[in-house]
Order: structure tokens, then sequence, then C-alpha cells
């Protein structure tokens, strides 16, 4: 399958900004988990806060709310979420930017980059550009954090992210022991799954080892 064109990324999450606000004023459970991760690991004193894939600007909002005495900007390749962002989500400390990050795009280093949900919709072939932009961004010091959804968070629209077509493989986090509905869930699907977190934790499969790396 071919890469999309940076135009039709753009018009499809302009398509979706109404949703974007939904989560928002639904109090999305995933969104609120994931926040509170952010508040539990988060610098404690941030003085520059760069949120990439900001969407309608919702979680910038409550940064710059968190530290009123944090620079907060918040990033999105959607002209549409930005300009809601503009609108609704407003603070003296919060600012937003259209477009992609890459290198040059932004001067200075940030304490705490944000991607909630973002760095697994970029093609393989573009996060080469994302990650010399973080190099320079990123201090010594810095914090990234990276939410990034797994099939157990994603249950309600498994139909959507693996359709039926028998040709897909997930590797994930799943936690088998502790979800039996997602593992028969996938079980009824002509797709291959791999829990990562069930690998062994022997010496031959320490490639493999996850909760290691995240210790």
């Amino acid at each position: 399958m071919s890469r999309p064109s940076t135009a039709t990324v753009k018009d499809y999450y302009n398509a979706r900004v109404a949703g974007k606000l939904a989560d928002f004023t639904d109090a999305n459970p995933r969104i609120e988990a994931a926040i509170a991760h952010l508040a539990e690991w988060a610098p404690l004193a941030p003085k520059r806060i760069l949120e990439i894939g900001c969407s309608v600007g919702a979680t910038s909002w409550r940064m710059a709310r968190a530290w009123p005495d944090a620079e907060v900007i918040g990033a999105d390749i959607s002209p549409g979420s930005i300009a809601v962002a503009q609108q609704i989500f407003q603070r003296s400390n919060l600012t937003y930017r259209a477009g992609l990050v890459e290198p040059g795009v932004f001067e200075g280093k940030f304490d705490l980059i944000l991607m909630m949900d973002v760095y697994e919709h970029i093609a393989v072939a573009d996060r080469p550009v994302l990650h010399a932009a973080l190099r320079e961004l990123l201090a010594d010091e810095s914090r990234l954090i990276l939410t990034v959804p797994t099939p157990a968070l994603l249950s309600g629209s498994l139909d959507e992210v693996l359709g039926s077509t028998g040709d897909a493989t997930v590797v994930s986090l799943l936690s088998p022991a502790f979800d039996p509905d997602l593992v028969a869930d996938l079980a009824r699907r002509p797709i291959t799954a791999l829990a990562m977190d069930a690998v062994p934790r022997i010496s031959r499969a320490q490639s493999l080892d996850v909760l290691s790396s995240m210790a």
C-alpha cells in the first residue's frame, strides 16, 4: 500500500474534528488514562512543553493550565484542528502551530515533549525526520512521553483496525492473562497475534523482552 500524501493526511484529520472534540466533552477513558500517566511521569516544573499531534488542543490546554509558568506549544498536521484549538482552547502561555515537526521548525529545547497516540500513525519512512527533530529539541534531562494504543485499548474498534482479510499480524502488549475476552476476540479472527508481554524472559529472547526495557 502506498504512503498517503501530506494533503490526504491533512484532509483526513480535518474531517474528524468533531470526534476529537467529543473525546474531550465525553471524557474518552483512554485519553483520560493517558493524561493520568502524563501527570505521573512529567517533570515536576517544566518550563517548555511541546505536544506533537495536539489535535484540537484539549491536552495542550490542560498542560498549560497545570503548569501556568511554562510555555506550551501544540503542533498538528491538521490546519482544521489547529483553527479549532485557537478558538476554543486558549491560554496566555499556550500557542499552536499547524504543520509537520521537522528539524529547524522550533528553536531551543523542551523539558517535556508529548506524543499521545500519534507515533503509530506516522509512516515508517517518515519517522527518521521526526527522530532528527526530536534530537534537536530534547535536552539531556528532557522527557519524551509517548502513549500508543494496544489492541486491549482498541477492543471496541478491532473490526475497523484489523479488518477481516486474514493477513494481519498484531504484535503488542496484550496482557492475555488479564483480558481473556480480548484473547477470545483475537482468536476468532483469521490473524496472527503475538503478545510481547508473554515472551519467555530468557537469554535467547532478551531482544524481545519489552518488560525489562520498560523497567
